[in-house]
């Protein structure tokens, strides 16, 4: 806040030297020391100490001031200020005072003036107008900001094929009856109506078995020969193949990677209905995949 006083010499005689300014509010505005009464510490500077001489040299503790003091910070108004026409005095004089005063305060600032004349006699404390100062409230402005530190957990999802090879000898049919995963379950449906991601382990398409309301395999494209369909019969040296997406999550390791290992197995009846495994006897293998995570690219839009 800037404050600008404007002294009249309203004598017919000479100029009038001004030997100290004060203000009621913020103290001490100038005193060359010719006058022998100090300005009163202003109310507004007593209300900003908090120590002994903090915020400003003067105070004496916490809410009270030394006169003399002032806590404004800067002016313009340095005395002695000649006042009047002789020796390029100026009349009126002007000079300004810039303080801080705090958010939502209803300030009344007035200024004193004391001098002598330039060959005798003195004058003041004289009083100004009263100004009124009303300081509105600050803007309140927050910032938040979003950083990344790293990637923890993360998903994947693996489309997985599956061969059925009837190795039997030539007269040996099997009838493929059921395929199951020991992570995933049944192969023959999606782990959630409409094949929906609630995240964790998951089918999410299949196009194995008889189940044909799974919807297709997510971006099904290149599955090689893997048409799935209904179970059938399936002849000596001949194939049953299916694929199914299935997703699986995890916590990255040192490598930034994640991985599972499964197992699927299969439900047969022999050429002559037989079934179980003291008939049938079934080989399978434990398939573990790995994913890896790259760096990732972070990018920070306003």
């Amino acid at each position: 806040m800037v404050y600008t006083a404007t002294i009249t010499n309203q004598s017919n005689f000479g100029n009038s030297i001004v030997d100290q300014i004060c203000d009621n509010r913020y103290g001490t505005i100038s005193d060359d020391g010719k006058v022998s009464t100090k300005c009163a510490a202003g109310t507004v500077c007593k209300a900003q100490c908090t120590g002994t001489d903090t915020p400003f040299p003067g105070c004496t503790g916490v809410g009270t001031a030394n006169a003399g003091t002032s806590c404004i910070s800067s002016t313009t108004c340095a005395t002695p200020l000649p006042v009047g026409t002789d020796n390029g005095a100026t009349n009126p004089a002007s000079c300004t005072f810039t303080v801080t005063q705090a958010e939502a305060q209803d300030i009344t600032d007035i200024v004193n003036v004391s001098g002598s004349g330039a060959s005798s006699g003195t004058f003041g404390p004289t009083s100004s107008n009263s100004v009124e100062v009303v300081s509105g409230e600050n803007p309140s402005i927050a910032t938040i900001t979003k950083g990344f530190l790293g990637t923890e957990a993360a998903c994947a999802t693996v489309r997985y094929s599956v061969d059925v090879h009837d190795t039997s000898s030539v007269d040996e049919s099997l009838t493929l009856t059921a395929l199951t995963d020991n992570m995933f379950a049944d192969l023959t449906r999606c782990s959630n109506t409409g094949c929906t991601n609630t995240g964790g382990l998951l089918i999410l398409g299949t196009n194995c078995g008889l189940d044909t309301a799974v919807g297709t395999l997510l971006n099904a494209t290149g599955l090689n020969g893997f048409t799935g369909g209904a179970f059938a019969s399936i002849a000596a040296g001949s194939h049953y193949k299916c694929a199914f997406d299935g997703q699986f999550c995890g916590t990255l390791d040192a490598g930034s990677c994640i991985q599972n290992t499964d197992r699927v197995s299969g439900s047969f009846t022999g050429d002559e209905g037989e079934t179980g495994i003291s008939f049938i006897t079934v080989t399978n293998n434990a398939l573990t995949v790995k994913e890896c995570f790259n760096t990732p690219i972070v990018t920070s839009v306003p």
